[in-house]
Order: C-alpha cells, then structure tokens, then sequence
C-alpha cells in the first residue's frame, strides 16, 4: 500500500518557495511548489483540494505523540469532549441580563437618586464639552435616598469584584479580572465510559456581549 503523501495528522514538510522568473519585459511567471494532497478536478469532485480536509482524530505534538481527548467533534458525536449531551436550561428575564446591562443601571440610577435627573438629562453638552448641566444640582439632603445610593454603589462594587449577586448567572466572575492567579484548576484522573483512565477539569464559561468569561484557564498540576 502507497504511502499516505498528506501524512496527517503529523507534522507537515514546509512548502518550498515559489519561484519566479522572467520571460520578457511584459511577463513574468511564477511556479508555485508541489502540494501535500492529490491534484483533482474541482468541478468533479468539489471542493477539490485547495481546501484542507477535516481529519477527525486527535491532535499530535511536535514530535509525532498523539495528544489525547483533543479531538472536539466528529459527525456521529458533535460534543466528543463532554460527558453527555449538553442540557439546555430557560433563563428567566433577570437570569438574562450580563454585567454591562446592570452597571449601565446602576450608573444611570446614581445621578437620580442624587439630583432626580437621568444621566442623560443631568449631562449636557456644551460645544466639544461635556459637563454636568446646570439644572442637575444636587437635591435637598433631606430628598436625597441615601440607602438606596449606597445599595447601588455596593451592587456595582460586588460586579466589578465578582461577589455574590443574587439571580445573576454572572455571579461571581468578577469584571476586573484581578484574581488570575486564583483560576488553577487541578486535573483529577477519571474514568470514561469506555473504561480509560483520562485526565479531567472541570471549568464554567459564561458568554456575554463580546465577552467570555472563565473560572479556570491554568491547570495546576
């Protein structure tokens, strides 16, 4: 049997480089190298092989050693990594909202309780400035609800810092991000449904705006 030319999934030879010569002063010709994978007709056979296959295994190292539980998907099985099938679960409306949703409340509910305006009525702005405008002067101390502007600094704060919120899925993954060296998480050796001894981590994502957020990104060994 002829020898796989691709050599998947090793390491693959680098491409020489293309030459180029000329052959008059209006034209010159480039000759690119040889591929890795087999000349086919694309209109045959589509895409043909200007495209990489999709080669389900797992990944291999530098050095030819396969890495396993790397591969993530296959069409039989499209989550390869997880233990079972993932569960969907309904969230309710407040379950819903991220972290900039409630920050963005909370910094409009500040100038409120302060002066009785929104953020946007009590900012204005004044050719190329912005500043406060003046009809958002402060309201009498007696009219000002000083626990409920402290209720919403701390809520900002427990945010920012990843304290406990109440009915957030957020809860917990701090927006300042200043706790990295707490996110190690350590590998405990289990076995999988086929009666191998694998290594195992388990991590919590929560995906919001543009943003994912995880509880461990280092393993500790």
């Amino acid at each position: 049997m002829a020898e796989n030319p691709v050599k998947h999934p090793h390491p693959q030879p680098q491409m020489k480089v293309p030459y180029q010569r000329d052959e008059g002063p209006d034209l010159t010709c480039v000759e690119t190298c040889q591929g890795i994978f087999l000349e086919i007709d694309p209109f045959l056979y589509p895409p043909g092989t200007n495209l990489l296959p999709t080669v389900y295994t797992n990944v291999f190292d530098s050095l030819g050693n396969e890495v396993p539980n790397t591969l993530p998907s296959t069409p039989k099985r499209p989550y390869n990594l997880h233990d079972c099938d993932p569960v969907v679960t309904s969230l309710t409306p407040d379950q819903k909202r991220s972290p900039t949703d409630d920050l963005q409340d909370i910094l409009n509910a500040a100038p409120r309780i302060l002066t009785g305006l929104s953020y946007r009525e009590y900012w204005g702005t004044y050719g190329d400035c912005t500043k406060p405008n003046d009809a958002g002067a402060p309201l009498p101390e007696d009219q000002i609800d000083r626990a409920g502007l402290l209720a919403q600094v701390q809520s900002g704060i427990d945010i920012l810092e990843g304290n406990a919120v109440p009915s957030r899925v957020y809860s917990g993954f701090p927006l300042l991000h200043y706790n990295g060296g707490e996110k190690k998480r350590g590998l405990s050796q289990i076995v999988n449904e086929r009666g191998e001894q694998i290594w195992n981590v388990d991590v919590h994502q929560i995906w919001y705006d543009r943003h994912i957020e995880s509880d461990g990104h280092l393993e500790k060994y």
